[in-house]
Protein backbone atom coordinates (compact mmCIF):
# COMPACT_ATOMS: atom_id res chain seq x y z
CA UNK A 1 0.00 0.00 0.00
CA UNK A 2 1.43 3.47 -0.90
CA UNK A 3 2.54 5.51 2.39
CA UNK A 4 1.62 8.98 2.31
CA UNK A 5 4.36 11.51 3.49
CA UNK A 6 2.42 13.68 5.10
CA UNK A 7 1.14 10.25 7.31
CA UNK A 8 4.27 8.40 8.08
CA UNK A 9 6.25 11.02 9.48
CA UNK A 10 3.49 12.91 11.31
CA UNK A 11 5.47 11.64 14.68
CA UNK A 12 8.76 13.23 13.26
CA UNK A 13 7.49 16.58 12.09
CA UNK A 14 6.08 17.00 15.57
CA UNK A 15 9.54 17.28 17.05
CA UNK A 16 10.91 19.08 14.24
CA UNK A 17 8.30 22.05 15.10
CA UNK A 18 9.07 21.53 18.81
CA UNK A 19 13.07 22.09 18.09
CA UNK A 20 12.85 24.94 15.85
CA UNK A 21 10.60 26.55 18.76
CA UNK A 22 12.89 26.04 21.46
CA UNK A 23 15.67 27.43 19.59
CA UNK A 24 14.66 30.47 19.50
CA UNK A 25 15.12 33.66 17.56
CA UNK A 26 19.09 34.32 17.09
CA UNK A 27 20.14 35.98 13.37
CA UNK A 28 23.62 35.71 12.97
CA UNK A 29 25.78 36.79 9.66
CA UNK A 30 26.64 34.30 6.68
CA UNK A 31 28.57 31.21 7.17
CA UNK A 32 31.55 29.76 5.16
CA UNK A 33 31.88 26.45 3.06
CA UNK A 34 33.24 24.61 7.06
CA UNK A 35 30.71 24.93 9.81
CA UNK A 36 31.85 28.17 11.91
CA UNK A 37 32.51 28.14 15.54
CA UNK A 38 29.89 29.70 17.54
CA UNK A 39 30.57 33.20 18.55
CA UNK A 40 28.56 33.37 21.49
CA UNK A 41 26.91 31.13 24.21
CA UNK A 42 23.47 31.77 22.63
CA UNK A 43 24.69 30.81 19.35
CA UNK A 44 26.61 28.08 20.65
CA UNK A 45 23.07 26.71 22.08
CA UNK A 46 21.51 26.77 19.04
CA UNK A 47 24.40 25.09 17.13
CA UNK A 48 23.25 21.89 20.00
CA UNK A 49 19.65 22.50 18.83
CA UNK A 50 20.17 21.76 15.18
CA UNK A 51 22.32 19.04 15.61
CA UNK A 52 20.15 17.59 18.11
CA UNK A 53 17.29 17.58 15.37
CA UNK A 54 19.78 16.52 12.69
CA UNK A 55 20.55 13.59 15.01
CA UNK A 56 17.10 12.37 15.50
CA UNK A 57 16.28 12.38 12.03
CA UNK A 58 19.53 10.22 11.65
CA UNK A 59 18.14 7.56 13.92
CA UNK A 60 14.36 8.13 12.37
CA UNK A 61 15.91 6.79 8.99
CA UNK A 62 18.63 4.30 10.14
CA UNK A 63 15.89 2.55 13.19
CA UNK A 64 12.22 2.98 12.14
CA UNK A 65 10.47 0.71 9.94
CA UNK A 66 8.98 3.58 8.23
CA UNK A 67 12.62 4.72 6.88
CA UNK A 68 12.54 5.96 3.44
CA UNK A 69 15.60 4.22 2.86
CA UNK A 70 16.03 1.37 0.96
CA UNK A 71 17.02 -1.84 2.68
CA UNK A 72 20.63 -2.08 1.81
CA UNK A 73 21.09 1.92 2.13
CA UNK A 74 19.39 1.15 5.89
CA UNK A 75 21.56 -1.81 6.67
CA UNK A 76 24.91 0.65 5.69
CA UNK A 77 23.66 3.89 6.88
CA UNK A 78 25.83 6.17 8.56
CA UNK A 79 23.84 9.68 8.39
CA UNK A 80 22.20 11.50 5.76
CA UNK A 81 24.26 14.75 4.19
CA UNK A 82 23.69 18.02 5.82
CA UNK A 83 25.02 22.06 4.89
CA UNK A 84 27.45 23.58 7.17
CA UNK A 85 24.86 25.51 9.92
CA UNK A 86 24.53 28.89 8.78
CA UNK A 87 22.96 30.84 11.18
CA UNK A 88 22.15 33.41 8.54
CA UNK A 89 19.60 31.02 6.95
CA UNK A 90 17.37 31.95 9.67
CA UNK A 91 15.23 34.40 9.47
CA UNK A 92 12.29 36.05 11.50
CA UNK A 93 9.32 36.68 9.30
CA UNK A 94 5.52 37.81 8.90
CA UNK A 95 3.40 35.72 6.71
CA UNK A 96 1.46 38.17 5.03
CA UNK A 97 -1.96 36.19 4.56
CA UNK A 98 -4.15 36.43 1.81
CA UNK A 99 -7.88 37.71 2.59
CA UNK A 100 -9.28 35.05 0.68
CA UNK A 101 -6.83 32.50 -0.12
CA UNK A 102 -6.97 30.83 -3.38
CA UNK A 103 -7.52 26.67 -3.31
CA UNK A 104 -4.96 25.28 -5.99
CA UNK A 105 -3.89 21.44 -6.77
CA UNK A 106 -0.28 20.42 -5.53
CA UNK A 107 1.44 17.79 -8.21
CA UNK A 108 2.54 14.83 -6.32
CA UNK A 109 4.79 12.22 -7.31
CA UNK A 110 1.92 9.60 -7.64
CA UNK A 111 0.39 11.51 -10.08
CA UNK A 112 -2.69 12.83 -7.76
CA UNK A 113 -2.62 16.31 -7.03
CA UNK A 114 -3.42 17.52 -4.00
CA UNK A 115 -5.97 20.36 -2.98
CA UNK A 116 -4.68 23.31 -1.12
CA UNK A 117 -4.73 26.63 -0.12
CA UNK A 118 -2.46 29.47 -1.02
CA UNK A 119 -2.36 30.40 2.41
CA UNK A 120 0.28 33.44 2.14
CA UNK A 121 4.02 34.10 1.65
CA UNK A 122 7.03 35.51 3.18
CA UNK A 123 9.59 37.70 1.92
CA UNK A 124 13.11 38.13 3.15
CA UNK A 125 16.15 39.40 1.44
CA UNK A 126 19.36 37.21 0.93
CA UNK A 127 22.39 37.30 -1.03
CA UNK A 128 21.37 40.77 -2.43
CA UNK A 129 18.60 39.78 -3.68
CA UNK A 130 14.55 40.16 -2.30
CA UNK A 131 13.11 36.60 -2.16
CA UNK A 132 9.56 35.43 -1.89
CA UNK A 133 7.65 32.16 -1.12
CA UNK A 134 4.31 30.98 -0.80
CA UNK A 135 3.28 29.10 2.06
CA UNK A 136 0.47 26.46 1.79
CA UNK A 137 -2.16 24.84 3.90
CA UNK A 138 -3.25 21.49 2.83
CA UNK A 139 -7.27 21.32 2.67
CA UNK A 140 -7.60 17.05 2.58
CA UNK A 141 -5.52 16.64 5.72
CA UNK A 142 -7.40 14.06 8.29
CA UNK A 143 -7.44 16.67 10.75
CA UNK A 144 -9.13 20.20 9.67
CA UNK A 145 -7.82 22.26 12.71
CA UNK A 146 -3.97 20.92 12.55
CA UNK A 147 -2.22 24.26 12.37
CA UNK A 148 0.24 22.62 9.79
CA UNK A 149 1.60 24.73 7.32
CA UNK A 150 3.61 23.89 3.94
CA UNK A 151 6.61 25.97 2.36
CA UNK A 152 8.05 23.15 -0.11
CA UNK A 153 10.89 25.31 -2.62
CA UNK A 154 13.48 24.84 -5.31
CA UNK A 155 16.63 26.49 -5.16
CA UNK A 156 19.69 27.32 -7.06
CA UNK A 157 21.65 23.98 -5.34
CA UNK A 158 18.57 21.49 -6.34
CA UNK A 159 19.64 19.05 -8.86
CA UNK A 160 23.40 19.60 -8.08
CA UNK A 161 24.46 19.88 -4.06
CA UNK A 162 20.38 19.19 -2.72
CA UNK A 163 17.51 16.93 -4.16
CA UNK A 164 16.39 17.83 -7.46
CA UNK A 165 13.09 17.67 -6.50
CA UNK A 166 13.15 20.50 -4.13
CA UNK A 167 12.86 20.31 -0.06
CA UNK A 168 10.28 21.38 2.65
CA UNK A 169 9.93 23.35 5.79
CA UNK A 170 6.92 22.39 7.72
CA UNK A 171 6.04 25.41 10.06
CA UNK A 172 3.25 25.69 13.23
CA UNK A 173 0.91 28.14 12.57
CA UNK A 174 0.77 31.18 14.56
CA UNK A 175 -1.77 33.72 16.10
CA UNK A 176 0.57 36.54 15.86
CA UNK A 177 1.53 35.61 12.09
CA UNK A 178 5.45 36.00 13.02
CA UNK A 179 7.33 33.07 12.34
CA UNK A 180 10.73 31.78 11.98
CA UNK A 181 11.69 30.78 9.04
CA UNK A 182 14.94 28.46 9.11
CA UNK A 183 16.52 26.78 6.24
CA UNK A 184 19.01 24.75 8.47
CA UNK A 185 15.69 22.98 8.86
CA UNK A 186 15.04 22.16 5.32
CA UNK A 187 14.79 18.25 4.36
CA UNK A 188 14.43 16.46 1.68
CA UNK A 189 11.11 14.61 0.47
CA UNK A 190 10.99 10.93 2.00
CA UNK A 191 10.95 10.57 -2.07
CA UNK A 192 14.05 11.35 -2.31
CA UNK A 193 15.83 8.01 -1.39
CA UNK A 194 14.95 5.53 -3.43
CA UNK A 195 11.64 3.76 -2.29
CA UNK A 196 8.35 3.59 -5.09
CA UNK A 197 6.05 3.55 -2.32
CA UNK A 198 6.41 6.90 -0.97
CA UNK A 199 4.38 9.69 -2.34
CA UNK A 200 5.27 13.14 -2.27
CA UNK A 201 4.08 16.85 -3.09
CA UNK A 202 6.55 18.76 -5.71
CA UNK A 203 7.45 22.24 -4.52
CA UNK A 204 4.82 24.67 -7.37
CA UNK A 205 7.53 26.35 -9.93
CA UNK A 206 6.53 29.65 -8.14
CA UNK A 207 8.13 29.03 -5.41
CA UNK A 208 11.77 28.27 -6.87
CA UNK A 209 14.08 30.81 -5.75
CA UNK A 210 16.56 32.47 -7.81
CA UNK A 211 19.32 31.92 -5.02
CA UNK A 212 21.44 29.30 -3.19
CA UNK A 213 20.25 28.44 0.02
CA UNK A 214 23.16 25.89 0.92
CA UNK A 215 21.40 25.31 4.02
CA UNK A 216 19.61 22.20 5.53
CA UNK A 217 19.82 18.80 3.86
CA UNK A 218 21.70 17.68 0.89
CA UNK A 219 21.26 15.18 -2.12
CA UNK A 220 21.28 11.94 -0.61
CA UNK A 221 23.02 10.20 -3.83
Amino acid sequence: MKRMEWQILKNFRVFALIVIWVAGAMLASWGCDSEPKPANPEEASYFQEVHRYREQRDRFFQTSPNTPLLKGDQENFDGLHYFPIKPAMRFALTLHKYGTPDTLYIMTTGGKDRPALRYGYFEFEAQQRQNRLQVYKFIDHEDPNDPYLFLPFLDQTSGEHSYGGGRYLDLRETVSDEYTVDFNYAYNPSCAYGRKDYICPVPPSENTLQIEIPAGEKAWH
